[in-house]
């Protein structure tokens, strides 16, 4: 795994939350349209730790990923990654929060994930 795919992860469990607790909310409505009331069974306990493994999962990566980030010199070039890899903001908004061109963002976000990558490579 590189470095970028290292940071994308918090992004991918994200996703996977959100995906289970959509799961969840229709195996709820399924059950309650059957049986009248909501009934937990065997399929939405097993879902539910999922996504709660997977939330604390999500909450051990995102701190573990901070404190790496943390770990960059540059200040512009640790709040493009903070933006951008743990708070998932989208480019055009990280832009408008810096006060800076796409191109300019795009430029320094290179910079950050090189110096992001020598710090992963002595970590990993």
């Amino acid at each position: 795994m590189d470095a970028k795919q290292y940071l994308q992860q918090i992004f991918f469990l994200k996703h996977m939350i959100k995906d289970n607790l959509q799961e969840l909310e229709k195996l709820k409505e399924i059950s309650t349209s059957l049986r009248g009331v909501f009934h937990r069974d065997n399929t939405t306990v097993i879902l539910e730790k999922e996504i709660t493994e997977r939330i604390e999962e999500f909450q051990a990566k995102k701190r573990e990923i901070e404190n790496l980030i943390g770990e960059v010199n540059d200040s512009r070039l640790k709040t493009i990654l903070l933006k951008r890899y743990v708070h998932l903001k989208h480019w055009e908004t990280i832009s408008d929060d810096l006060e800076q061109s796409y191109r300019n963002v795009s430029r320094l976000h290179n910079k950050a994930l090189k110096e992001f990558e020598t710090l992963y490579n002595c970590k990993h």
